[in-house]
């Protein structure tokens, strides 16, 4: 059995890992990046015993939409009015364009697979 380390197994540069780490309001043990988007940045981020997924947004759209604020916003809407099947949306730090919410274990879906049924 080896010693646990003292250092986060992450996978993020150190200012990504100090915003986590502020929304969060604990210690990081772990942020793995998941996904291959090319409009963000999302981790499986790791606490304690909570997990969580953070994504880092880029910047405004051409047309000045802030996906941020969009996205985090349609999702407190949907959760608010009792809509489980969604990540909880947690906590947003606009500066740094980032967002926490609930972490949902599963698998990607393939875009070709989904059917009207399943939206």
């Amino acid at each position: 059995m080896s010693a646990r380390s003292t250092a986060p197994a992450v996978r993020t540069s150190g200012d990504d890992l100090r915003v986590l780490e502020n929304l969060v309001g604990a210690r990081i043990e772990s942020a793995e990046r998941i996904g291959a988007g090319r409009n963000s940045r999302v981790y499986r981020v790791r606490s304690g015993k909570e997990q969580y997924a953070a994504k880092f947004y880029f910047r405004a759209t051409a047309d000045g939409r802030d996906r941020l604020q969009v996205e985090f916003s349609a999702l407190q809407f949907l959760w608010q009015r009792g809509l489980r099947p969604i990540a909880q949306p947690l906590r947003a730090d606009p500066t740094h364009q980032v967002a926490l919410y609930g972490y949902v274990d599963g698998l990607p879906v393939e875009a070709t697979r989904a059917s009207f049924t399943d939206v």
